[in-house]
């Protein structure tokens, strides 16, 4: 895609982490970017907003850009069951599986930018495959152990210190 070239945008829906639907918005080609959502969204109205639109097409010059609203605000349901990081970053979870991305750009400000480093820190936990000094029966409970840590106060328990991230 060129400089300057004119971006579309799509826009599509997939359900939440309690069947909620969350609307959401691909544009560009290119290794995907996922843009967690601020506290208010609007796919449609960020793309006719000029300023907004500018800076969106710019991500997705040279990557597929990928956002999506809430739940509870824009296209998305507007009943929210749930207002947690936890919720929030279920549902980052979802919109990933929904677009099947593997290997992806994370991107938060705002209200998105816990969301995402949320995200990325349960991502960096799970790579904690062996524990140091953990049995393997034991693994899945600190794997929860780790995932309500960072949920309830966005930081990582001293269990962390006694992780090895495994290469492979």
């Amino acid at each position: 895609m060129s400089r300057g070239e004119h971006v579309e945008q799509r826009i599509t829906f997939c359900s939440g982490i309690d069947g909620r639907s969350i609307a959401c918005a691909t544009a560009g080609n290119g290794p995907p970017l996922v843009r967690s959502p601020w506290w208010v969204s609007h796919l449609q109205y960020e793309w006719e907003k000029a300023n907004l639109r500018q800076f969106l097409e710019a991500l997705a010059q040279q990557h597929t850009l990928i956002r999506y609203d809430r739940v509870g605000v824009g296209l998305s349901d507007r009943s929210i069951a749930e207002f947690t990081l936890e919720a929030e970053v279920r549902n980052l979870e979802a919109v990933v599986t929904h677009h099947r991305l593997e290997r992806f750009a994370l991107f938060g400000s705002s209200l998105g930018a816990p969301i995402a480093i949320a995200f990325a820190a349960l991502l960096l936990a799970a790579g904690c495959a062996t524990p140091i000094g953990v049995s393997p029966g034991r693994q899945q409970a600190v794997y929860r152990e780790l995932t309500a840590s960072v949920l309830s106060n966005g930081k990582l328990s001293p269990l962390t210190s006694r992780c090895c991230c495994a290469a492979g």
